[in-house]
């Protein structure tokens, strides 16, 4: 997939749904139909809420304050 001249990797859901919107945003009906559809079956499989995670990687690690939990 390219995003604004990039290629993109990306899962296949993702794609499905950015076509979806694409479409939509151009007046396609029955793409807002098929977004309404998932998102109502989007919203019957979530139990949770908002989930934030923060990486824990090369870059994180060496900002991370010396000295203990708290700095």
């Amino acid at each position: 997939m390219s995003l604004d001249g990039e290629d993109t990797l990306m899962p296949t859901i993702d794609l499905i749904i950015l076509q979806l919107l694409k479409k939509e945003m151009a007046g396609d009906h029955r793409a807002r139909k098929v977004l309404l559809k998932y998102q109502e079956f989007a919203k019957r499989g979530t139990t949770r809420g908002l989930e934030i995670r923060f990486a824990d990687n090369g870059y994180t690690r060496k900002s991370r304050p010396s000295g203990g939990e708290n700095g």
